[in-house]
């Protein structure tokens, strides 16, 4: 049996926690994946419900809330098949999320956001996590739709990123409860030039080439699997099957922590995360996978 995947779930109890929640419900893999629930008793649920309950401010009564909420989802996945363990924290979200990656060596955290063009989870906790955590991110802005299977798009852009992305994307999810489309794209045309030192024709070998060896690390861990390769810029081609296409979570790769830095100013994968209605940022953390 593979090595456990340890998924660490952010939540406040809130409805964008709970699509969250339920999207890697939808997914996961129930033999492979070990599941940390962590709720943090911030400024602003110490405020909502130390009114609520008691009419005032009150740490207090923030911490018991999250404690109920913690308990309740970890409860929750348990009885959905999944082991699972919660935690709860106070003050500041996004610096707990970051701080417990790097002390318990989780390989993925999964965080609810606004619907897709915002990014925030509890304030900016989401932005903040893309950027300073360690593990790979899942940013999820929408349920996935009431199919069958949850469709997802692995992309890439001939960086050679497409199997961090495979790595993870293959750890966390269930084939069969996922099927995915590779999307590899070839800078070719005048709006996208090849890089200085290859041909039109060695940059679309490259992106086939790509797409060919994610659909095979895939198919060969069980999943139903499709390839395009198309001519472009990967900010039209991604972004704009992640926005408007027909998927519920689209996977991109940033290799290392500072590939994850620079993805997220202002390139495909800042869009992705940003317009997705799921969207994974995986990074190359080969030890969990």
């Amino acid at each position: 049996m593979a090595e456990p995947l340890r998924v660490l779930l952010a939540t406040d109890g809130q409805e964008a926690a709970r699509r969250a929640q339920h999207l890697l419900s939808r997914i996961g893999d129930r033999d492979r994946v070990e599941v940390t629930v962590l709720a943090v008793a911030s400024f602003g649920i110490a405020l909502d419900e130390g009114v609520r309950t008691e009419g005032r401010f009150s740490p207090e009564a923030g911490r018991r809330h999250v404690r109920e909420v913690a308990a309740t989802v970890a409860g929750a996945l348990r009885a959905d098949g999944f082991r699972a363990d919660d935690r709860t924290a106070a003050d500041d979200p996004a610096g707990r999320i970051v701080d417990l990656v790097a002390e318990e060596r989780h390989a993925l955290v999964v965080v609810g956001a606004g619907r897709p063009r915002r990014l925030p989870l509890l304030g900016s906790v989401s932005t903040r996590v893309l950027h300073e955590s360690k593990a790979s991110v899942l940013v999820v802005h929408a349920p996935p739709r009431e199919q069958d299977t949850v469709r997802a798009l692995l992309g890439t852009d001939g960086s050679g990123d497409a199997l961090v992305a495979c790595r993870i994307l293959t750890a966390v999810a269930d084939p069969a409860r996922v099927e995915v489309n590779v999307r590899s794209v070839a800078r070719t045309g005048a709006a996208a030039p090849p890089a200085p030192d290859e041909s039109a024709g060695l940059a679309r070998a490259k992106a086939e080439q790509e797409a060919a060896d994610a659909a095979e690390a895939l198919a060969a861990a069980g999943f139903q699997v499709g390839t395009e390769v198309v001519d472009g810029r990967a900010q039209d081609a991604l972004v704009g099957r992640a926005t408007d296409g027909p998927y519920d979570l689209v996977a991109v790769g940033a290799r290392g922590r500072r590939g994850v830095r620079q993805a997220l100013l202002g390139s495909v994968s800042d869009s992705v995360a940003r317009f997705a209605r799921a969207a994974l940022i995986a990074r190359d953390r080969p030890e969990h996978t």
